[in-house]
């Protein structure tokens, strides 16, 4: 047991050695989805959502962290959980997009034709302080570079819950003949999502 947890306080001390971010959306022109806080649940990042879902092991007790906030590495390419081979931002097939369990079998275990590594990063002026300079995350779409100016990230209820999930307008399912259907009158169109350097540098043992 010392051993392990030797082992996961020296993965904590790795992953505390970047910077991490909390995401908020980015559509000033939908006040209604616009600069919300979002965290993840049931391997989805949730509009709104107060709190992430997390999952802390018995032996550790106090040694996890709170697990009340969600962070993120600078690329949107990781969440900054505990989980030794660190839990995998990527798009599933449909654009959802989602995340790994982060343990040694599960790490890199998604759908078939998901994506990963499809983000960058952009500075632009904050238009509430002329000033002050924002980190907007944007799709990299590989299939069609001269459409990156294009919305591509959405707000999209799902029957049931009370908050909207994000979603990237891609699919690797190209003969699909149900994708995107009535995706205009379900969805709501942002510009982005920013990055928010958080002093949070691990957000969880595991996010579930």
């Amino acid at each position: 047991m010392l051993a392990k947890l030797l082992s996961l306080l020296t993965i904590s001390t790795t992953l505390a050695s970047a910077a991490s971010y909390q995401l908020r959306t980015y559509a000033p022109s939908e006040p209604k989805v616009h600069d919300k806080l979002v965290n993840v649940e049931d391997e989805r990042f949730w509009i709104g959502l107060e709190r992430p879902t997390t999952w802390c092991p018995d032996f550790s007790g106090a040694a996890c962290p709170e697990g009340n906030t969600t962070v993120v590495d600078g690329v949107f390419g990781r969440l900054k959980s505990m989980m030794s081979h660190g839990q995998l931002v990527y798009l599933d097939p449909f654009g959802v997009i989602s995340y790994t369990a982060g343990d040694a079998r599960t790490w890199m275990t998604m759908p078939g034709g998901s994506n990963v590594n499809c983000f960058n990063t952009v500075m632009i002026w904050d238009p509430k302080d002329a000033t002050k300079k924002l980190r907007l995350l944007k799709f990299i779409n590989l299939g069609d570079p001269a459409a990156s100016a294009r919305p591509f990230f959405y707000s999209c209820p799902m029957e049931g819950k009370k908050y909207s999930f994000v979603r990237v307008r891609w699919t690797s399912q190209h003969e699909h003949r149900e994708w995107g259907v009535d995706w205009d009158s379900q969805c709501t169109a942002m510009e982005g999502l920013i990055l928010v350097e958080s002093k949070v540098e691990i957000g969880a043992y595991q996010y579930v």
